[in-house]
């Protein structure tokens, strides 16, 4: 790859240089990929897509308090949440980053009534543990994802299926 530039050594990076790199990519990205705040969501087939966009979102937020990042993320989450019933099931990436990013967003007070309703729809009925349990990286993916979603909504009924779910993975690894 003659003239292309050189990604950043980030093992080495202090988390200043890390967390402005990390900055400067999202917002490449932005104006390519996720230019409109649906991308990635028309047909529904890439909801991990925008739910890793809305996630990333958040943690600049998080990072620079810039209002921006926030209200992005917000509005992916919206538009996310609508597809509830224009998918089958959201797949094993999904879970971790929108559950992240709702949790970010509800605990800087972000969350209103109607988004909060409108993701607890969404999860309820399209975050769904597996029957298969053999160990690769979708089931570990899928456990690390619905266990944070069993925190982020403990109150809701396939709470303690997610929960299940991560513990059984859990298991299995502590036979490797």
């Amino acid at each position: 790859m003659a003239g292309a530039e050189k990604p950043p050594n980030l093992l080495a990076s202090s988390q200043p240089d890390y967390r402005a790199y990390f900055l400067e990519r999202l917002d490449g990205m932005r104006s390519s990929h996720f230019q409109k705040p649906d991308a990635f969501l028309r047909d529904g087939s890439h909801i991990h897509v925008a739910s890793l966009a809305a996630a990333s979102e958040v943690r600049a937020w998080q990072w620079t308090q810039d209002q921006q990042y926030a209200n992005r993320a917000l509005e992916r989450l919206r538009l996310i949440a609508a597809k509830a019933d224009a998918i089958r099931e959201a797949d094993f990436f999904t879970p971790y980053p929108l559950s992240f990013a709702y949790q970010g967003l509800a605990s800087g007070r972000m969350v209103d009534d109607g988004l909060r309703e409108a993701m607890v729809r969404f999860v309820t009925k399209r975050f769904v543990p597996r029957d298969f349990t053999g160990l690769n990286n979708q089931t570990l993916v899928r456990a690390c994802g619905l266990a944070l979603a069993a925190q982020v909504w403990p109150e809701l009924e396939p709470s303690a299926k997610w929960r299940d779910y991560a513990r059984t993975i859990c298991g299995l690894l502590e036979q490797v």
